[in-house]
């Protein structure tokens, strides 16, 4: 029964990534939006879906690369599926950070938490993890099992010439 009861939940979260992919797969509504405006629809709409809460705070919104706009776009979206799928969470704080070099995005929730260093079953933190990587960013987990979670991902924003826009 408990080979059972494994299978059956692998198969859920097995759903769930396959949804989370598909949805990544379909191209951000960025372009004339920009990412702060994309981000509060997103989220505006998981609400919806999930009933929890969320806040969204923008700081010094400029406009960015449309590749920077979009892995920070698609590591909000996978960070939000995780917050559904295994916090239990009632709210969710959702902030965008823009300075002159680099853009920062952190979403913190009011879940169960869990333990970082602990063995995980699905893609999702490695998945942002390597999309933070190919922007030039990097993610950090933070959490304190039965109270939050928080995940962090700075990306530097340069132009071609490897100045800042």
């Amino acid at each position: 029964m408990a080979h059972l009861e494994e299978a059956e939940r692998l198969i859920y979260e097995l759903r769930q990534e396959l949804s989370s992919l598909v949805q990544e797969l379909r191209p951000a509504a960025l372009e004339g939006e920009g990412l702060a405006a994309a981000v509060r629809k997103y989220a505006t709409d998981w609400s919806r879906q999930n009933g929890i809460v969320p806040e969204v705070r923008v700081q010094g919104e400029r406009s960015l690369p449309l590749d920077i706009e979009q892995g920070v776009f698609r590591i909000v979206q996978e960070t939000l599926a995780n917050v559904a799928r295994h916090s239990q969470a009632s709210e969710v704080e959702i902030a965008l950070v823009y300075a002159n070099d680099e853009i920062t995005l952190t979403v913190t929730d009011d879940g169960r938490g869990f333990d970082v260093d602990g063995k995980r079953s699905g893609f999702g933190l490695s998945s942002m993890q390597e999309r933070a990587e190919a922007l030039g960013g990097k993610l950090a987990v933070g959490s304190v099992p039965g109270k939050r979670t928080s995940v962090s991902c700075t990306v530097p924003v340069s132009d071609s010439r490897g100045g800042t826009v």
